[in-house]
Formats: structure tokens, sequence, C-alpha cells
């Protein structure tokens, strides 16, 4: 076994060692390896500052939330942007009541978008499908690796099993097996 490292460093080297075993036709995979190490090591370094992007961030979410009620987290925000409407099971905000109980969802929509606790998010698509709209989900399903090399965050789909870091977070719900 050549160490990566080496190779790297000293490729004549490691070229000069396959000629003198009389293995010419192996030279041209010297020069493929160390393309691809640099590939695999650019590749590295991306994952690496898409990570800590992430964990930035994750930090000022954190300092966010940490200035705000769990219920009305950013809604100043959201209703500079567009109406924006609250129901809490409580009644504490908003409408008391689930989502699907708003005045606001009987409404006709082309499409739905949510996220959420998965059981509200089903009650919302079953509603949406028997409604015949469309609608997507964004899954809130645990992340270990961000990557899908774990397989953490797998969700049964019709296209199989797929990683909803990789493959989503959101998904159509006609992509998804769920009893809706």
């Amino acid at each position: 076994m050549i160490d990566i490292k080496f190779l790297r460093e000293n490729p004549e080297v490691v070229k000069e060692n396959i000629r003198k075993k009389f293995q010419d036709s192996k030279l041209p995979l010297v020069d493929e390896v160390i393309e691809l190490d640099a590939e695999s090591r650019k590749t590295q370094q991306e994952a690496d500052d898409l990570r800590a992007n992430r964990n930035k961030i994750s930090k000022e979410i954190g300092a966010l939330m940490a200035k705000r009620d769990e219920n009305t987290f950013l809604l100043d925000e959201f209703k500079e942007q567009a109406a924006s409407f609250v129901a809490t099971e409580d009644g504490s905000v908003g409408t008391k009541g689930f989502v699907t109980d708003h005045p606001l969802f009987a409404g006709k929509y082309d499409m739905i978008y949510c996220c959420g606790p998965k059981p509200m998010m089903l009650a919302v698509a079953k509603s949406a499908k028997a409604r015949e709209i469309d609608c997507e989900v964004s899954l809130e399903n645990k992340m270990a690796c961000g990557l899908g090399a774990c397989l953490c965050c797998v969700e049964e789909t019709t296209e199989g099993n797929l990683c909803t870091c990789t493959h989503g977070p959101v998904f159509n719900i006609n992509q998804l097996t769920w009893p809706i």
C-alpha cells in the first residue's frame, strides 16, 4: 500500500518504481489517483466550510430564539413579508386550536407549504390530499452528518428510502408513504 501523502509529494518516485517492476500500463493510475485525491480534498474542504457556516447560522438563530417567545418566533419578521396567521393549541397566541382548525385553512389554494411537528404536518397533508391541493412539507428528521453517509435521517418514500439531508428536507406529500 502506498501512502497517499507520499504519492502526492513524490509521483515521479512512485512512477519509477512502477517502471522497475515492468508495470508501465499502470503509470496513468498515478496521475488519476492524484487527481481523485485533489477532488476529494477540495470536496472535504467545501463540506468543512458548509459545516462551519451552518454552525455560525445555528448560533445566530439560537441568539434570536433566546430573545423571542417560542410561540411567536420571528412573527413580526414574517408579517413584514406576507400575511401571517398563528394558531396555538391553547389559544395563548392567535386562534385557539390546531392549524387545520384555523378559518384561513378552509380556503381554496393551489399549494400548501408546511413545516413543524410531524403530527401537524400529517394532519395538513391529509387535509390537502382530501381537498386535492398540492402540498410540500419540510421534514425535521434528525440529521447527523448532513451528507447522507450516516443514514440517520432516512425517510421512506415512493422512490425508496431517501436521506432527508441530501434529497430534502422539502418533499411533496405524494412522494412520502405517510398514512394520509
